[in-house]
């Protein structure tokens, strides 16, 4: 087994808890054809959760996306289950269904977050092509601003690993293509020969076997050039085309990538990529790989010489333990659910750790309000009347700060303050006089909560803060170019006339949860437009400046899966009609994005964040999806690319 689970006795007794089953199970022999309906059920649960899911989107239903997300957990249980005692067969169809299921998760989480969308009475808007395309004389009708998801094609099927044989064949060719770069040893070599064999993958998608060696390549010239965030990407770009098991692949690859760290500047990129895999590891239950990957991360923090760091790293360490622990300790809980479903204390046990280690709610909330606890009893109980009026949602978020504040665990703490804060954002909307100052201070002193999940750190000063991070200094133009000859000249970064595509660039840094990127920009005034790479919670999305030539449109791409020039944002005033420079500013804020040319407002847009997607038709060379870009199709000049952080905290990636 490669996840760390509960044993096959505790395993059973869950399922009995959960979804129906005699009291005692224990004391059964599983048969194949107990295994069969435990797939059977879950297969059933999983329809059953795409129903509720579209029936929630159709109403615009909070709790309808609650009830599909306990649904969507009840039958992932079951699969986790078989995935540790099935045959090969049933693992193999698990693993698939899994990832359908995390898949749909994520689409729950959003429609809950807030129910966008256009009313289905709506006229059809007029689509234009992406910024690559010339605009046609007579553009079709586009679908629906916010279309269904299909929770089918959110999982599609990933291809094998290509046999030994094929991947020889392959082998000979791109070193055969790529001789020379091979031949270079140095570190920085390795990392751009690795940046290069990513941006290759891109014509290679109908070779199989020679896609998969120049992933398989990019990854380990990326361990042996020390650089995590690229070893990270290459995993991640593979594993989104072949069925490989990312976490543990990007576990062995990064204890590799400890072996070639050589500065203090190597280990703190190393710190940040390996807290990421342990927000990931936890949220898969993988808690002996979490362990072990956290002390990895200490000792890398260790020699940074940054004692913050290392102070932090070493509670995040006591966190993951914590977590362990009480997963481990779940066996009695289950056990004692199994024959006395509604025993108080062990329901309490249950709804906490879901609730404080897990950071599952929803489904938590329904075992403590069946808890011992009176105090969580009670507030679980007001949660899951879905209250909606403003003073109701803040009286529950106190009551959650004030546990907070007599809490001791470093992982429990943070997570009740941010339910908290999430209770506060609820409440904030439609509270008016002095509740909305109330909700309002309360929004602003939890700004900066964290908890297990939220483990990167700022590559900058100890201790993170609000300063401005120079992103041109962190541009190295062998390392980050996508495509197209970018230029340096002093401290100004060239964008090349395009020479038939969307020249790319990426910008190797994270940003935090809202931030202000500053851009000072100049153009020789032809045709042409300069596309800005942001990230929000649903990724990389773009803002493009004077798109669509000769149109000049201006807007967020994609919104709602449409085109800038084709969605709310659309601005048709041409920003660069000279060549005098002109200072861009993009601000990402929770509930929108504004920017200003020149302090005058050309995108002022209110909404869900998580609407915002990127066009990967128009950016095609951009392979990291964790890192802002800059694309452009003439030679404008970037003299000034700076980031202010507003809330959370940002990280270079090298």
């Amino acid at each position: 087994m490669t996840m760390a689970r509960l044993n096959l006795e505790s395993s059973i007794f869950l399922l009995c808890l959960l979804f129906g089953g005699p009291a005692g199970a224990t004391n059964q022999q599983v048969t194949g054809q107990d295994l069969d309906r435990i797939l059977a059920r879950a297969d059933a649960l999983l329809d059953e959760t795409r129903k509720l899911y579209e029936e929630a989107r159709t109403r615009g239903s909070g709790a309808g996306f609650v009830e599909a997300g306990f649904k969507l957990e009840e039958a992932r249980i079951k699969y986790l289950v078989l995935q540790e005692i099935g045959d090969a067969t049933q693992q193999k169809t698990v693993a698939d269904r899994i990832r359908t299921v995390n898949q749909l998760g994520k689409l729950i989480h959003d429609g809950r977050v807030a129910v966008t969308g256009t009313p289905s009475d709506a006229p059809p808007k007029p689509s234009l092509p992406s910024p690559t395309e010339a605009v046609p004389a007579s553009p079709a009708p586009n679908p629906p601003a916010t279309p269904a998801p299909n929770p089918e094609a959110a999982s599609p099927a990933r291809l094998p690993v290509p046999g030994a044989d094929k991947q020889r064949d392959a082998e000979r060719l791109v070193r055969d293509v790529f001789k020379e770069q091979y031949a270079r040893k140095a570190p920085a070599d390795r990392q751009a020969l690795a940046r290069s064999l990513l941006i290759q993958t891109k014509e290679a998608k109908d070779d199989p076997a020679t896609l998969w060696v120049l992933y398989r390549d990019a990854r380990e010239l990326a361990v042996q050039g020390g650089d995590p965030d690229l070893t990270v990407e290459a995993v991640e770009a593979a594993a989104r085309v072949f069925d490989i098991d990312p976490l543990a692949t990007k576990n062995a690859a990064l204890v590799l990538v400890a072996k070639n760290t050589r500065t203090p500047g190597d280990s703190l990129s190393l710190v940040n990529a390996l807290l990421v895999l342990v927000d990931e590891l936890l949220a898969a239950d993988q808690y002996d790989l979490a362990d072990k990957a956290v002390g990895l991360a200490l000792q890398s923090a260790r020699r940074t010489g940054d004692v913050p760091l290392a102070f932090r790293v070493s509670t995040r360490s006591g966190e993951v333990a914590e977590a362990k622990s009480l997963f481990q300790s779940l066996k009695a809980v289950v056990q004692t659910m199994a024959v006395k479903p509604e025993d108080p204390p062990a329901n309490a046990e249950m709804g906490q750790f879901l609730c404080f280690v897990k950071g599952s709610w929803d489904l938590g909330m329904r075992f403590l309000a069946k808890g011992s606890d009176p105090t969580l009893q009670s507030l679980a109980a007001k949660e899951l009347a879905h209250p909606l009026q403003s003073a109701e949602l803040s009286a529950i978020a106190d009551g959650w700060m004030e546990l907070a504040s007599k809490e001791k665990s470093s992982l429990k703490k943070p997570q009740m303050t941010l339910h908290a804060k999430s209770l506060y954002e609820a409440a904030l909307p439609e509270a008016t006089g002095l509740l909305k100052v109330k909700v309002e201070k309360r929004i602003r002193e939890l700004g900066g909560s964290s908890g297990i999940g939220k483990g990167a750190f700022s590559g900058g000063a100890p201790g993170g803060g609000k300063k401005e991070v120079d992103l041109l200094a962190l541009v190295d133009l062998k390392l980050d170019t996508y495509s197209g000859a970018w230029q340096r000249k002093g401290d100004t970064l060239i964008a090349p006339a395009s020479g038939g595509g969307m020249n790319t660039i990426r910008i190797p840094f994270t940003p935090p949860d809202e931030y202000e990127l500053r851009c000072v920009v100049s153009s020789p005034g032809g045709a042409g437009s300069i596309d800005v790479g942001l990230l929000g919670p649903a990724g990389i999305f773009s803002v493009v400046i004077d798109g669509w030539s000769p149109s000049a449109i201006s807007g967020l791409h994609f919104l709602d899966g449409q085109a800038a020039a084709n969605n709310e944002t659309a601005n048709r005033s041409r920003v660069f009609g000279d060549t005098k420079p002109k200072t861009l500013v993009f601000a990402v804020l929770k509930d929108g994005v504004k920017v200003t040319v020149d302090s005058r407002p050309i995108i002022n847009w209110k909404g869900e964040l998580s609407r915002l997607t990127f066009d990967d038709g128009a950016y095609r060379a951009v392979t990291d999806r964790r890192s802002l870009f800059l694309g452009a199709w003439q030679a404008y000049q970037i003299t000034k690319l700076e980031l202010t952080p507003i809330s959370g905290q940002g990280r270079k990636l090298r």
